[in-house]
């Protein structure tokens, strides 16, 4: 059993985190619909940016199905599936974007 300093050190986190998501979201979406930082930047924000966001995202539901007894499931199903989709980024940005000419849909 966590004592309850442990306790309100994770609880202290959650916003912190939320919050960096929440900004580096705003990032994203700022050069997106933007151009924020020009076309030099299209690599770090259109692939690690978003995939940063992405695996954050689904950590913290599943953080949150961790912590709080309501709704588990379903947030457990909702951050496995964001992290599952975005490990399907990776494997794009990764492994399949290089041989793109050589893929058939």
């Amino acid at each position: 059993m966590r004592t309850a300093s442990e306790i309100g050190t994770t609880r202290a986190l959650g916003p912190v985190v939320t919050i960096a998501v929440a900004l580096a979201f705003g990032m994203y979406a700022a050069h997106v619909v933007f151009g924020l930082g020009g076309g030099g930047v299209n690599e770090l924000y259109d692939q690690w940016l978003y995939l940063a966001v992405m695996f954050a995202a689904g950590g913290l539901c599943i953080a949150r199905a961790v912590a709080i007894e309501g709704g588990r499931v379903g947030w457990s199903l909702i951050g496995l599936a964001l992290l599952a989709f975005a490990a399907g980024d990776l494997y794009w940005t990764e492994v399949l974007a290089e041989r793109s000419g050589e893929i058939t849909f």
